[in-house]
């Protein structure tokens, strides 16, 4: 192996961009050209650079078959590779994604295996992941305590996302703040997790009393269809009786898309009713944008509540209407100071240089090398 150069291989579970493809490129892109990344997902997607098979979108209960096949595929793979372009590492991102975990295990491949989210089905493939790992070289990464201690992790380290803040920054605006009316953002893609109903209903609570603007950015998912369209439903009866609001569904966005939504907004919502830590949250908080979050997930590492952000019980929809008031009452000298405390949050604890120099140092610890880490200032933006 080039000491010069380690080949990492990247699995993520879905083709769809999302979360973890943000964490798992900006790492790749801040180490460059120091480790060579590939991108792989289980079915075709325009981030990665090979596709696996993907059966679940065909029918969920095939997963274990596409679990099988796509250990061999892995397998084929390895070995096509020349002595000089085989993996290295595997860096496992979900903890649903056993594959490459299997197919690690047979080529004794080490592993970085990454925990993005918190769902109960998942408790399971955990456990099974970890048989599949011992006694090999591997490391178990969560992005929040909450994640770790969701899946009874021992030994795991804890390592935020990255937000590179030169980027996440406040930008000019031609908006007249004191014409537009008091504007709530959230970013996600369109799905039940999300919450995005009981922002609905915290929407309604808080009536038409000086009128405000809803901006929902996301792709609706493929196999949440029914939910896209109650969402369109409840928005448009939302708006024929609060006559001076309005709720926008503005679908996908790319990153320059939603730098400009958080600048043009008030307030930053994330409803969702389970997290990891989310990246769309660090970002609104990088923009000094006032945030006010359910408590799920990783939220409490990088929230204060009422000095840095706000902080309301998950499915609370009468909580989240509070909170939203408290917002819209503030004084613009009051935002300012939330949103800048927000920032020296995402400073401290996720900048892309601290965050890649610790991804550096467990690769280098499961090949016990000693190279200083110099992680590169030239990131890639693209959410496609």
């Amino acid at each position: 192996m080039n000491r010069k150069h380690i080949n990492i291989f990247h699995f993520l579970l879905d083709p769809r961009i999302g979360g973890p493809h943000v964490f798992a490129r900006t790492i790749a892109d801040a180490l460059t050209p120091e480790i060579v990344s590939t991108m792989v997902t289980a079915g075709k997607s325009s981030f990665a650079d090979i596709g696996l098979v993907n059966l679940r979108h065909v029918w969920r209960p095939l997963y274990l078959f596409e679990v099988m096949i796509n250990v061999v595929l892995i397998s084929v793979l390895c070995l096509r590779r020349g002595a000089g372009n085989k993996p290295s590492l595997f860096d496992v991102h979900g903890a649903a994604n056993l594959a490459p975990l299997i197919a690690a295990r047979l080529a004794r491949i080490p592993v970085v295996w990454h925990f993005h989210e918190t769902e109960p089905s998942f408790r399971i493939l955990v456990r099974m992941g970890k048989r599949f790992l011992v006694p090999g070289r591997f490391k178990m990464v969560a992005v929040a305590e909450a994640v770790a201690r969701f899946y009874e992790l021992e030994d795991c380290a804890i390592l935020n996302p990255p937000v590179d803040t030169s980027y996440w920054n406040h930008r000019p605006t031609g908006v007249d703040e004191g014409e537009k009316k008091f504007t709530i953002l959230t970013v996600g893609n369109i799905g039940p997790v999300k919450g995005h109903t009981y922002l609905l209903d915290a929407l309604e609570d808080l009536g038409d009393e000086e009128g405000w603007h809803a901006v929902i950015v996301g792709a609706p998912l493929s196999n949440h269809g029914d939910y896209y369209a109650e969402l369109l439903a409840r928005a448009g009866d939302l708006m024929k009786k609060l006559i001076s609001c309005t709720v926008e569904l503005a679908g996908w966005k790319g990153s320059n898309e939603v730098a400009n939504c958080l600048q043009d907004s008030d307030v930053f919502v994330l409803p969702s009713i389970a997290e990891g830590c989310p990246i769309s949250l660090l970002e609104a908080m990088a923009m000094r944008r006032v945030c006010v979050a359910a408590d799920v997930g990783g939220v409490r590492d990088v929230i204060t509540d009422g000095s840095s952000g706000f902080i309301f019980p998950p499915r609370d929809s009468t909580a989240l209407a509070a909170a939203l008031r408290k917002v819209r009452g503030l004084s613009m000298d009051e935002r300012a100071q939330i949103g800048n405390r927000a920032r020296e949050s995402v400073e401290g604890r996720c900048s892309v240089k601290s965050v890649a120099a610790g991804h550096l140092d467990l690769y280098r610890r499961l090949f016990s090398l000693t190279e200083p880490a110099q992680p590169c200032a030239q990131l890639s933006h693209n959410r496609s």
